[in-house]
């Protein structure tokens, strides 16, 4: 209603699935819609996946705020939290998010591009999921 959205995809399952990974889709576009004004939107950085053994996330920042996404149900925004920017590139949530505690610094390692190549968050660091399962195979193999 009122966008000029399409999404179209294939998913390889006979579940109930379809219906909530369209539902997902479709809030994520309209929590980042609501959340930035188009010229935050057109400068936004978006992290690959990140991923420990916990789950994954997928940030979207701007210089005064972000969004955090978890990938670990078919309708991330409803588990997703606001990040505000603090000094220094660090960024703060007011919201609790399971392990990671409420108030706690959140900074990005990024490569020479401005791409995001990690997130610490309070004591954890947390790569991108490339990064990740190439160290569990290390570990494992």
């Amino acid at each position: 209603m009122g966008t000029d959205y399409v999404a179209s995809f294939f998913l390889n399952t006979n579940e109930r699935i379809p219906s909530e990974a369209v539902s997902g889709i479709f809030e994520i576009i309209d929590m980042i819609t609501h959340t930035f004004t188009n010229a935050e939107a057109k400068e936004a950085t978006l992290s690959a996946p990140l991923m420990e053994k916990w789950g994954s996330l997928i940030f979207i920042l701007t210089k005064k705020k972000g969004i955090c996404f978890t990938l670990d149900s078919w309708i991330p925004s409803r588990e997703s939290l606001l990040l505000q920017a603090d000094k220094n590139d660090t960024y703060l949530c007011n919201d609790q998010s399971g392990y990671l505690a409420a108030g706690e610094p959140i900074s990005f390692t990024k490569d020479a591009k401005g791409d995001i190549l990690g997130v610490k968050w309070g004591s954890h660091y947390i790569p991108t999921e490339q990064t990740f399962l190439r160290n569990i195979k290390k570990t494992f193999l």
